[in-house]
């Protein structure tokens, strides 16, 4: 045997040995699997437009004539203008 059959034959049972583990950690079909996806399968139309399945919960609606007045509290609370210039203020005195 020369060179090129050793090389030859090492390359071949190299490949066997990976073949064979492959095998052995990507399984066989055995017939529980999902079936394939079709996305372009027609979706389920028995549904009509406007059934939610209760999945469609109604807010109640906003009181919109106190708008400023609801922000009032917080208003006289909190200090007026940029939160990074009240921090660089306090932590870099002038």
């Amino acid at each position: 045997m020369g060179s090129n059959d050793f090389v030859t034959l090492f390359f071949l049972v190299a490949a066997v040995l990976i073949f064979l583990q492959l095998r052995s950690v990507l399984g066989r079909r055995t017939g529980n699997e999902k079936p394939p996806f079709d996305p372009y399968s027609p979706r389920d139309l028995a549904k009509g437009p406007g059934s939610d399945d209760g999945k469609v919960v109604t807010l109640p609606k906003r009181d919109e004539a106190g708008g400023e007045e609801r922000f009032a509290a917080i208003d006289a609370f909190a200090r007026t203008g940029n939160a990074a210039e009240h921090l660089a203020a306090r932590t870099h005195p002038a």
